[in-house]
């Protein structure tokens, strides 16, 4: 039986699949970035996963990144560029789940992420204005519409945790809605405009609590948290004193600005007298006894010299750590975490990516998972125009949608003198190893002699030759 492995020179394992699984998965690259120093985070470097220009298999043409979302072995994106469309990218290449060039697709404007039902399971949906589209699972068993919740429902929001999801529809005759789903049982309505008057928003839900909003802006706009015993806690209503500024609250703009974690909610927001000018943007959170500041405008970044705090925007809160797209001087765009007052930096436009400086860059929502994170790094080329690439500092194996995988011998890699890299694996009897390379994941040639395996280690030098090359291992029973 014929076999092959691949391997990155990041990835402390080693994965050997069928053959006959080739297509979709676990090739993983090593690129020229792994003979360059890139910036690091959490002792891991950032590495480019998809190129500007890029076709992924399956659609008609080159696609763009308008929000990534990062899984357990691949990250998923979604396109709002011609061809719109849902995708995903590992070390395998990009790949199309379904773009509006897919029969039964033509109508969709967008594709809406809910969340994560398994670690590389994502729920999403494709929207359109007059179509019922299917909610859609799609992981390593590949792409299946599920029955609950249904696009008859409304569903125009929603988040997914631990087999449970609440999400936010809108019914003609009966107004705002909230309802929560869980497998195997019916769909719960937790709050309509009957129970929670004013109802107009679902913000936020972690898997135990929520942030919700009602009333009018200008008027009587209230932002409040749920916990997960059903208790509900005003936050902050509108004309209250905002934290962190001289003015007052407005609900004038709420939506992705309010995030839970651990019962807290965490808001970004700028007052009714500064709004929209953004001058005295804050960050805060609170859990309705007590409140934060986190980010103010204008502020010195602790920890960093003296930079300027110029613009900020919220992007996620995991377990009580914050994630920010950030604008600073000096230093341009930057993405930081913070928690507990310290000022994590993950990566600035300051900093060299494959020996190019970017113009601006950005993580996403959902970009990011413990301290492995999704960003989109943006260069300017020679038209003046911009090309976006996406980079992550861990490694994206991939996995098989086709069955089958075992796992194998540990792969040892060790930087060498010029940036060459050394390989090295123990080999099993009665097996045969070929290392193959390929700049397009397409056609392969050998890059050295096969080796028949006799329980030996064996040990492969590869040469900095430039560009980007993908490697592969492939074993052969003797």
């Amino acid at each position: 039986m014929k076999r092959t492995a691949y391997f990155s020179p990041d990835a402390p394992y080693w994965r050997a699949f069928n053959r006959a699984a080739f297509i979709g998965l676990a090739i993983i690259s090593l690129t020229c970035s792994a003979f360059s120093q890139n910036p690091s985070y959490a002792g891991r470097e950032f590495r480019r996963v998809f190129e500007h220009g890029t076709v992924p298999q399956g659609a008609p043409k080159s696609v763009g990144v308008t929000q990534a979302f990062l899984a357990e072995s691949t990250v998923y994106f979604q396109s709002n560029f011609d061809p719109q469309g849902f995708y995903r990218v590992d070390e395998t290449g990009a790949y199309s789940i379904s773009n509006k060039y897919d029969p039964g697709y033509e109508m969709a404007m967008n594709w809406l992420f809910m969340g994560f039902t398994e670690p590389n399971t994502v729920l999403f949906v494709p929207v359109t204005f007059n179509n019922i589209l299917p909610v859609y699972t799609y992981g390593p068993s590949g792409l299946a519409a599920v029955s609950s919740p249904t696009p008859e429902q409304g569903l125009n929001y929603g988040n997914y945790f631990d087999g449970r999801m609440v999400y936010y529809r809108v019914n003609g005759n009966s107004g705002a809605q909230i309802w929560q789903y869980e497998a195997s049982q019916p769909d719960t309505l937790l709050y309509n405009v009957d129970n929670f008057p004013g109802l107009n928003g679902f913000l936020d839900y972690d898997g135990e609590s929520m942030v919700l909003s009602s009333g009018e802006a200008t008027v009587d706009a209230t932002v409040w948290l749920r916990l997960s015993d059903g208790t509900l806690k005003p936050i902050i209503k509108e004309g209250d004193p905002l934290p962190g500024s001289e003015g007052t609250y407005t609900g004038l703009a709420v939506l992705d600005t309010a995030h839970v974690s651990q019962e807290r909610v965490y808001m970004l927001a700028e007052s009714k007298e500064k709004f929209p000018f953004f001058s005295d943007r804050t960050l805060w959170s609170s859990d309705g006894n007590t409140t934060e500041v986190i980010a103010t405008r204008g502020m010195a970044i602790p920890g960093q010299g003296g930079a300027i705090l110029d613009g900020f925007d919220i992007l996620d809160v995991l377990d009580g750590k914050v994630w920010l797209n950030v604008s600073q001087s000096p230093g341009g765009k930057s993405v930081y975490a913070v928690k507990d007052g310290v000022w994590d930096l993950v990566a600035s436009s300051a900093m060299s990516f494959d020996g190019r400086t970017p113009v601006a860059l950005q993580s996403f929502k959902h970009g990011m998972r413990g301290d492995t994170v999704a960003i989109l790094v943006s260069f300017l080329q020679p038209n003046f125009t911009l090309a976006n690439d996406l980079y992550v500092n861990g490694p994206l194996p991939g996995f098989n949608t086709t069955g089958g995988g075992n796992d194998g011998p540990p792969l040892t890699i060790v930087p060498g003198p010029n940036g060459s890299m050394s390989l090295s694996f123990e080999t099993q009897t009665g097996k045969i190893y070929t290392l193959q390379s390929s700049a397009d994941l397409s056609g392969w040639n050998n890059e050295q002699d096969s080796v028949v395996g006799d329980g030996s280690t064996v040990t492969w030098t590869l040469n900095n030759t430039g560009g980007t090359r993908y490697f592969r291992v492939e074993v052969v029973d003797v």
